[in-house]
């Protein structure tokens, strides 16, 4: 969908602690439900140290994968963490 670029604190502070990823491809992972049946999965897919260790530490990581099940996902991460959304 797309990709957001924030702090991990930021992220830690809109969404809570992240769910552990796979050890590999995945450090950190939220998945939230915004509203009634809108879900988003947020992560750093592929940018993780343990996948290259040219990649930065997980908290100070800029750049975190948005999937959602609606369209506006994006928009709605981008304004819980107090982004402009246009």
């Amino acid at each position: 969908m797309g990709t957001v670029n924030t702090s991990y604190r930021a992220l830690v502070e809109a969404f809570g602690e992240p769910k552990p990823g796979d050890g590999y491809k995945i450090e950190a992972a939220w998945e939230v439900e915004l509203i009634p049946g809108i879900f988003v999965k947020i992560n750093n897919y592929k940018t993780s140290r343990s996948y290259d260790s040219k990649n930065p530490t997980i908290k100070r990581l800029r750049e975190w994968n948005v999937h959602g099940t609606d369209s506006d996902a994006i928009e709605w991460v981008k304004g819980m963490l107090g982004q402009d959304t246009k």
